[in-house]
């Protein structure tokens, strides 16, 4: 249905200009945690083509559903609307003015000024290039005056994406509101706080089980931790408050839209939800700060009781005597020169530890710069421990990072075998 791109060439072409489907999504995903997003929602039944800057699939109520109630890692789905060629601003006006509007946003939420209804544009390689003018004929085609365009990062908002490229306008509703990585847990953050989208990443990337324990030494406001004591309980990202009650998506609103359908789903999600995590959980960090915010967003998470929290450094943690398990952690990453030299002791001690007291653990962590993720690699190579590999590349708050690791080492066999 969507693979002809003859339709997309003609004067009024469109995916759907009202809310009816089959839907065809683009699952907005952060740089380089596509292949894990794809993998998790495959797992939920949806199939998915990785395609540039994110997930593409063709989906019913149920799959847009699915998206936004078990995806940990995309950021938002945004629903495409319509495709047409402009070439004139008029002719942007007038083919945007065809979909039922009315059907996708609410009636009053259009003819309120004060609700905001934010426009993205973007613009390439076509006869309109000029974004603001793109944003203000596409606020009239919805009914809205120009003169007060909503800011773009207004929060909750019913938000219009629309891309020009090579005279093709691609008009898309996010389906969404605010963004993903907001379970709703997360009331008070540490000095560099991870997102939730990649602190889900890295647990995946790692290949943890959930049956074996989980460590984070340097916890800070716990969001590795508490992502996974969600994932471990079979908790929905979409129910990570400790109420269990998703966020009010604006895509439920939608003509159309079977609230009886998304109350069975979510009913089916809590009823899968275990009483506690099946291994330990284990927290640490020298701050004693952090850990004031690590304990309340766990409360807030409804996940306090599935985590054992220590006051330590990272050398002197005294909760890794039991079996071994996954480390799977975000170290400070030494933004500046003066604290790349102060952080440069600490990775060769998180190195010594992986070759010492952690040798048998598996670990993963988020690193930023070269000098001190090479101090940590030189340090473990120095004691004989395996190599770590580069398991993916991203952003967290817009610094480059990449997500490292070494699996579990085999165990050894009794005496005798070879």
């Amino acid at each position: 249905m969507y693979g002809d791109r003859s339709r997309f060439r003609s004067n009024i072409a469109s995916f759907t200009l009202m809310p009816k489907p089959p839907f065809q999504l683009f699952v907005v995903v952060p740089p380089g945690l596509e292949a894990l997003a794809a993998a998790e929602l495959r797992d939920a039944g949806q199939p998915v083509e990785i395609v540039r800057g994110g997930l593409s699939c063709t989906a019913g109520w149920e799959g847009l559903m699915a998206a936004h109630l078990h995806s940990r890692i995309a950021s938002r789905v945004l629903v495409r609307v319509a495709r047409f060629g402009a070439r004139a601003l008029g002719e942007l006006e007038r083919k945007a003015g065809e979909v039922d509007w009315a059907a996708w946003i609410p009636s009053e939420r259009l003819r309120d000024p004060s609700d905001p209804i934010p426009v993205d544009v973007s613009c390439g390689r076509s006869r309109l290039y000029h974004e603001g003018a793109v944003r203000e004929r596409v606020l009239r085609a919805i009914g809205r005056e120009p003169s007060d365009p909503a800011p773009s990062n207004a929060p909750g908002a019913w938000r219009l994406h629309v891309r020009v490229h090579r005279d093709t306008i691609t008009i898309s509703l996010d389906a969404t509101g605010d963004h993903l990585h907001r379970r709703g847990y997360r009331r008070l953050t540490g000095s560099a706080p991870l997102r939730e989208t990649l602190a889900a990443a890295a647990l995946r990337a790692s290949g943890w089980p959930f049956d074996r324990p989980l460590l984070d030494p340097f916890a800070g406001s716990g969001t590795i931790v508490i992502e996974g004591a969600l994932m471990a309980r079979r908790i929905p990202p979409a129910l990570a408050t400790a109420s269990r009650q998703p966020p009010e998506f604006p895509f439920l609103e939608w003509e159309g839209a079977p609230a009886a359908t998304w109350t069975d789903e979510v009913g089916r999600a809590r009823d899968r939800i275990l009483p506690g995590a099946p291994a330990p959980i284990l927290a640490s960090d020298r701050d004693a700060r952090s850990l004031e915010a690590l304990a309340g967003n766990a409360r807030a998470a409804g996940v306090e009781e599935d985590l054992s929290v220590e006051q330590a450094s990272m050398t002197r943690a005294s909760m890794t005597g039991g079996d071994a398990g996954w480390i799977v952690t975000n170290p400070p990453y030494g933004g500046r020169l003066g604290e790349r030299s102060q952080l440069r002791p600490l990775y060769r001690s998180l190195g010594s530890q992986l070759a010492g007291p952690w040798s048998d653990w598996a670990f993963c962590a988020y690193v930023s710069d070269p000098v001190l993720e090479g101090a940590l690699r030189r340090e473990l190579s120095r004691r004989g421990a395996g190599p770590l590999e580069s398991l993916v590349k991203t952003r967290n708050g817009g610094i480059p990072v990449t997500l490292v690791g070494r699996p579990m080492p085999p165990l050894p066999g009794p005496p005798g075998d070879p």
